[in-house]
């Protein structure tokens, strides 16, 4: 065979392997949200519908002035609804399904502990090096040993809480106070959850990585996933559409002015709205879509944001503390007794709660999750337990699943 007619041969065949190997070697795009029929996602609509009763039932006993509630299976999103009251005092104003919340405590997970392991996977951090190693001042009080893991299952030691309003004015104030504190228990000994934890991993994060914990989650999670209504000290007129909490009670904000778009937590508020345990707002659809991408195994559309085995091990048990706390890394675990995520859902569910009335659970093994937000604490700052009323929602969710 001459040379033009090898070449002639081989070219197409070339040609052909390579197409085979881009798309054999290309990766799936993590499936989009769509929405459906309640009934074409094996829920019984008549079930469902219950949620629109208790929904009604908790705002007319003042529970909380509104909601957002959006629940989703097998990447469709079958119920998508407000409630109530945005905002009650000085002027009322209805809720909207894309009304924002501030969402509190879930930072945590959403920023905090995904910017974690993000820089897990690239080589930046060993969970079990010694927070100290970043943050060499932590050392101080005897606690050189306590490491990153620690901090993501709270069993560091540290006291669940301290109002740092009254012992300085700004964020390197509080990284300071949190690095003198003494802790209350040795490393891995008890559970504590504590928003110093969060607080400190932000600024691990920070050093590590360079930038602010708001410009991270912007660029690396919330950019790339296209939430475009999800960060840090919202601006415009995308904060007016928020939720209200509570009337100010802090400097540099009038006394009485009700608190629409900025941080609730006094703490997060004094560290500029940017803090690894709180400063976070979003929709329930932004939030949909992180959830879908947790369900993905890590990626949602074209955009992966952490591998499958990362998924596995965040949301694996790290802790149990008899029947009533299962830890994974950050994120709460379905347990037994006294669980936000109610009595129905999977021994695999994960989720987290936020103080203002939010909160988001996750169902791997029944291909769900369930969106609940509520600015429960508007507008006086009542902070009744919230927990058994996100566990009646779920509930009604997981009892409507029938297929």
């Amino acid at each position: 065979m001459n040379k033009n007619r090898l070449l002639a041969f081989l070219l197409p065949a070339v040609a052909l392997a390579v197409i085979l190997l881009g798309v054999l070697g290309a990766a799936d795009p993590g499936p989009l949200l769509s929405s459906a029929d309640p009934a074409e996602m094996g829920f019984d609509p008549q079930r469902l519908e219950r949620l629109d009763v208790l929904m009604n039932e908790l705002i007319v006993a003042g529970r909380m002035p509104g909601a957002v509630l959006l629940v989703a299976r097998h990447g469709n999103v079958v119920w998508r609804e407000a409630y109530g009251s945005a905002e009650l005092e000085p002027t009322p104003r209805p809720m909207n399904v894309d009304t924002l919340f501030d969402l509190a405590s879930l930072t945590k997970v959403l920023v905090t502990t995904t910017a974690t392991m993000m820089l897990v996977e690239r080589g930046e951090f060993r969970l079990d090096q010694p927070v100290a190693y970043y943050v060499p001042a932590f050392a101080e009080q005897g606690k050189g040993d306590i490491t990153l893991r620690q901090l993501l299952t709270h069993q560091s030691g540290l006291p669940a809480w301290r109002d740092f309003t009254q012992t300085t004015t700004d964020y390197q104030g509080v990284i300071d106070e949190i690095c003198e504190i003494e802790p209350k228990y040795a490393p891995g000994v008890r559970y504590l959850y504590s928003d110093l934890n969060m607080i400190l991993l932000g600024e691990v994060i920070r050093r590590v990585d360079g930038r602010t914990l708001d410009v991270f989650a912007e660029e690396e999670i919330f950019g790339p996933l296209g939430m475009n209504d999800t960060g840090f000290n919202p601006e415009g007129p995308l904060a007016q559409t928020a939720a209200a909490t509570t009337a100010a009670e802090r400097p540099g904000v009038p006394a009485g002015t009700m608190l629409v778009g900025r941080v609730h937590d006094e703490n997060a508020a004094l560290m500029d709205g940017v803090a690894g345990h709180a400063g976070l707002f979003s929709t329930a659809d932004d939030l949909a879509v992180f959830a879908q991408m947790m369900l993905n195994g890590g990626i949602y559309g074209e955009t992966r944001l952490l591998g499958p085995l990362t998924l596995e091990l965040m949301t694996r048990e790290q802790l149990r503390v008899n029947s009533t706390v299962r830890r994974g890394l950050g994120w709460d675990l379905h347990s037994d007794e006294f669980c936000t995520s109610g009595d129905l859902l999977s021994p695999e569910a994960y989720g987290h709660t936020g103080f203002t009335g939010t909160s988001l659970w996750i169902d791997p093994a029944n291909d769900l999750f369930v969106i609940f937000l509520t600015n429960r604490v508007h507008p006086d700052g009542r902070s009744r337990s919230f927990n058994e009323v996100r566990a009646r929602v779920h509930n009604v969710v997981a009892a409507a699943i029938v297929e």
